[in-house]
């Protein structure tokens, strides 16, 4: 993927977080570069460390465990760098 390609992924999830179709990427771009940033770097890590398709192996004596997290979910370290979500009550 492109640093552009990973971009455009983590605009994708930061409005599925914040639950605002509406917004438009320019705005999340300026606003939450941080998060963004965030978000690549933990994708190209997981990407460049994972090998596809392979959950575990063991090499001399040592093993190698996976996660099969979504690279781009929000996880704490991202969510505080972003509004917190606004709760809906329905009367």
């Amino acid at each position: 993927m492109t640093y552009e390609e990973y971009k455009q992924c983590a605009i994708l999830a930061i409005k599925r977080y914040l639950q605002n179709e509406t917004i438009d990427d320019a705005t999340i771009e300026s606003k939450y570069a941080l998060a963004i940033k965030r978000l690549i770097a933990r994708a190209q890590e997981m990407d460049t460390v994972k090998i596809s398709g392979v959950k575990s192996y063991s090499t001399d004596g040592q093993s190698y465990n996976f996660n099969d997290q979504d690279p781009f979910a929000i996880t704490p370290d991202v969510a505080i760098l972003l509004p917190k979500k606004k709760r809906f009550y329905a009367w």
